[in-house]
């Protein structure tokens, strides 16, 4: 018996493009999806049944805990998480905290992660005079209280899956505005409940 997780809604990356090939893979296959809109997407481009969504777990508890530990930083702001990727669109993120009135109340903008786009998204940072406002840490071994002292995360991915710095977002009790990009956070986000999907 073969299990395939299919973690992204990119299906061009699990699938070959031949049909009869592909068939010949996943045709008797159990597909797990973490996403109902993958799993509608695989339904609609294969004549497969056998395809099920579940949800990815998270440790409560864990997060609770890491969330708990002292942060030592004594301003406002708003939070990103993420690989810096040209997929996730930091430099969006960038350019939509210029454009906002967020600088004006003092609120400032914290970007956690690392990759191959520091170094423009950086130069993005000095381009706009955003130095004293939009601070990016690098990469943090718990991002979880930097999660529960933000006022929300924000998430601007041309793609996911099923994002899960949302849902650890959402634990540590800070709502969200994302994207509503395919596929997770019309899944995740209620909105005006726990956070805003804005068009993608």
């Amino acid at each position: 018996p073969l299990i395939v997780t299919i973690h992204n809604f990119m299906t061009e990356l699990y699938f070959p493009k031949n049909k009869l090939l592909a068939n010949s893979i996943y045709k008797k296959a159990k597909l797990i999806t973490v996403s109902k809109l993958i799993t509608n997407k695989i339904l609609a481009e294969f004549d497969y049944k056998n395809v099920q969504t579940l949800y990815n777990p998270i440790d409560k508890e864990y997060f609770l805990e890491k969330a708990n530990e002292e942060l030592d930083i004594d301003f406002e702001y708003i939070l990103a998480v993420g690989r810096f990727t040209d997929i996730k669109q930091f430099d969006v993120i960038i350019n939509c905290y210029n454009d906002s009135i967020l600088k004006s109340k003092n609120i400032k903008l914290i970007i956690l992660g690392d990759g191959e786009e520091k170094k423009v998204l950086n130069q993005l940072v000095k381009k706009l005079n955003l130095i004293n406002d939009v601070l990016i840490l690098g990469f943090k071994q718990n991002p979880y209280k930097y999660m529960k002292n933000a006022k929300f995360l924000v998430m601007c991915s041309k793609f996911e899956g099923f994002p899960m710095v949302l849902i650890e977002s959402l634990t540590c009790g800070t709502p969200l505005v994302s994207y509503d990009c395919p596929s997770g956070p019309s899944e995740i986000i209620i909105p005006n409940e726990n956070g805003i999907l804005v068009e993608n």
